[in-house]
């Protein structure tokens, strides 16, 4: 893969320069933090959060508007070969979300990478719980509000997930939030909100 037309420079994971061998940037604080990136992968570990890093860090040069070729770059970048024009069959699945596993990555990096956008996330999706509550027990009948938060919502979620059109990154992405949601306190949300009253309809 021809690299001179990408600039890695402003890149905090310099991914042009990783190995895969014992590479300094694999010893990051980040990496050795979190569990989901030290689980067990059916594909080369090292290789998997480079590709990672190449489609979902919101620096990464591979960005395109074009979600299969972000990937399909990065998988290259991170060192999966091509044969026939076709990558493996593994590669494949983790391209299309369909391991478990390595969702669970993703959704751990996007939520670091992307902190402020994340706490937005869960605080609309507090509000969406809300709204809907108050609809079904006939406190509001105004739809207008509920439909103002989901539609935000969706905006947040694609620009967590680089637009990934994959319904299986979302529901792993809604089912970290729902574990990480015991730790967002009532008063933390409220400190959110407080914080920035006009970028959250809620």
């Amino acid at each position: 893969m021809d690299l001179s037309e990408y600039d890695f420079s402003k890149m905090d994971m310099r991914i042009d320069l990783m190995s895969d061998s014992d590479d300094p940037y694999f010893k990051n604080q980040l990496f050795q933090k979190y569990s989901e990136f030290n689980a067990i992968v059916p594909l080369h570990r090292r290789k998997v959060l480079k590709y990672i890093i190449g489609v979902y860090d919101k620096k990464s040069p591979l960005r395109t508007s074009d979600i299969m070729k972000t990937k399909i770059l990065a998988a290259e970048l991170a060192g999966f070969k091509r044969t026939s024009n076709r990558f493996e069959r593994l590669v494949d699945a983790m391209m299309m979300c369909e391991i478990e596993q390595i969702n669970a990555m993703i959704v751990r990096y996007v939520s670091i990478q992307k902190d402020v956008t994340y706490q937005k996330y869960c605080i609309l999706q507090e509000a969406y719980a809300r709204a809907g509550k108050e609809i079904l027990d006939g406190a509001t009948k105004d739809i207008n509000q509920f439909t103002k938060i989901e539609d935000e919502l969706t905006a947040t979620q694609d620009e967590l997930v680089q637009n990934d059109n994959s319904e299986k990154i979302k529901q792993e992405l809604y089912r970290f939030y729902l574990e990480d949601r015991v730790e967002l306190r009532p008063e933390e949300i409220a400190a959110k909100l407080k914080e920035n009253p006009n970028e959250l309809p809620c």
